[in-house]
């Protein structure tokens, strides 16, 4: 696999709005040690030796899981009341000029039989997935919907650093990097689309000060309702694949008028995540999340160098009370040595955290808040299973999960892809649990999304174990399914 296509499978892997793909999970940490080594030995630098141990098979399914529940469910993250939306300033869509050499590559997300990650279910057959693909017959059909100005002449391409956002049905968000012949970030944009993808609106420029060796590595975008939005601007040693080098620094802005304007917050140091550094452990893949202007989490993976004498920790997930000017440590439930992720809310009180717990009894926790992160509880799981693979909240009492079917086998003797995954529901909040369907029609459904009490989609995504990309329907609630193959329409 070449640097652009491997780059492109892992972006889509790691990226907040694309769901992490568990086939990538060895070739990501194989790339991740042979790349530090190069680079690193290079420079006279002392430089991380290849691992010789692996996690887990199972913990890599339990941390799948995790952040696919985040991602699909960070669609839910704004407000449930009608927001007056005013029309943006609107202004040309500006073609960004190429940068130099040496700038962060451009890439396609998309691969075969690996295009397809919806992220949001709307009402009326309508879903948007990563990089602008929108449908409006139930998934049948589907069609990038992207701005020309954000490939700025690079045809099937996507700028450095993009990141991306679906609200609803018709409000999404796509950002990118862009630089000059002699600069590789002159400016961010941010483009919006409040109908659908038929109009975009290009923000102003968004100036952020790289420090001297560094690039824009990763970016994350986000939005409370049609108008508050976040964008994080994470800072790494320029030279690395973006998601790949060292993090220091990151600009967090806010915007109050739909993404036509961006105003910087803060500068937020990874120095707040109190995560051990040495020689085997580092602190990277950094997830950021809102429940309401006011507060949010940030939750930082580890990244593992060598053999370390005592297993690394995980850094603590930090919340902010302010608006993002100030961050501390949240409080993990229990004492154990766990990878959080961010929690999921559906409005400013209520949301679920999902907690995965290493070692050869791995299994994930729920938990539950109803006063907007301050308290938690533990929430039982399904009955056939003792974790869950994914996790959509409906709203603050309804949830659907996907489980493990019974007696399905961990780590390396797991049961083939035919495996077919339970659906349950839950109407009081994840207290108690009932089995839908006894198994969903398609292998390995990583995705799960449900516009409404009746209308869902499970996803099973080409590669996962699986020949080809294929979306299961239901219109009545999960009792029947109806198998939908995907196009991509030019």
């Amino acid at each position: 696999m070449d640097d652009l296509s491997f780059r492109a499978e892992f972006h889509r892997a790691l990226d907040p709005m694309a769901p992490p793909a568990p086939w990538l999970a060895a070739l990501v940490r194989d790339r991740v040690q042979q790349r530090q080594r190069t680079r690193l030995s290079s420079r006279g630098l002392r430089r991380l030796t290849r691992p010789a141990w692996l996690l887990p098979a199972v913990a890599v399914l339990l941390v799948i899981a995790i952040v696919l529940t985040l991602v699909v469910g960070s669609r839910l993250l704004h407000f449930n009341q009608p927001v007056p939306v005013g029309p943006p300033p609107v202004r040309p869509q500006q073609q960004a000029p190429a940068a130099g050499a040496g700038c962060p590559s451009w890439s396609n997300p998309r691969v075969p039989d690996q295009w397809l990650w919806p992220t949001e279910l709307a009402a009326g057959g309508i879903a948007w997935a990563q990089g602008g693909l929108r449908t409006t017959d139930g998934g049948a059909h589907w069609r990038d919907l992207s701005p020309a100005a954000l490939h700025a002449g690079n045809v099937g391409l996507y700028p450095p650093g993009y990141a991306e956002f679906y609200l609803d049905g018709n409000h999404a968000w796509q950002a990118g990097v862009y630089g000059t012949p002699t600069s590789c970030l002159d400016h961010i944009s941010v483009f919006g689309t409040r109908d659908g993808g038929k109009t975009w609106q290009q923000s102003s420029p968004v100036l952020v000060d790289v420090p001297s060796g560094y690039d824009v590595g990763r970016m994350q975008v986000g939005f409370l309702d049609a108008q508050v939005g976040w964008l994080w601007v994470l800072m790494e040693v320029k030279n690395f694949d973006p998601g790949f080098g060292p993090f220091t620094e990151s600009y967090l802005l806010s915007t109050s008028d739909g993404g036509a304007n961006w105003h910087t917050v803060s500068k937020v140091s990874a120095s707040i995540f109190q995560a051990h550094s040495n020689d085997y452990c580092g602190v990277y893949l950094f997830q950021m999340t809102f429940s309401s202007p006011k507060v949010g989490w940030i939750a930082p993976g580890t990244i593992v160098g060598g053999s370390p004498p005592t297993p690394c920790d995980y850094p603590a997930t930090v919340v902010t009370y302010d608006g993002g000017i100030t961050w501390k440590s949240q409080s993990q439930p229990g004492s154990c040595n766990c990878w959080t992720g961010v929690p999921t809310f559906v409005d400013h009180l209520h949301g679920v955290w999902q907690i995965a717990s290493g070692g050869p009894n791995s299994s994930t926790y729920l938990m539950s808040t109803s006063d907007g992160g301050l308290t938690w509880r533990s929430l039982p799981p399904p009955p056939s299973s003792d974790f869950f693979l994914a996790v959509t909240p409906q709203d603050a009492t309804h949830l659907w999960a996907l489980a493990p079917p019974p007696g399905w086998s961990k780590g390396p003797k797991a049961s083939p892809s035919t495996d077919k995954w339970p659906l349950y529901h839950s109407s009081d909040g994840g207290e108690t649990w009932t089995l839908v369907v006894g198994g969903v029609p398609v292998s390995r459904g990583w995705i799960v999304l449900f516009a409404d009490a009746k209308h869902g989609m499970v996803v099973q995504v080409g590669g996962v174990g699986n020949a080809q990309t294929l979306l299961a329907v239901t219109s009545d609630g999960g009792s029947t399914w109806k198998i939908v193959k995907p196009s991509l329409q030019s």
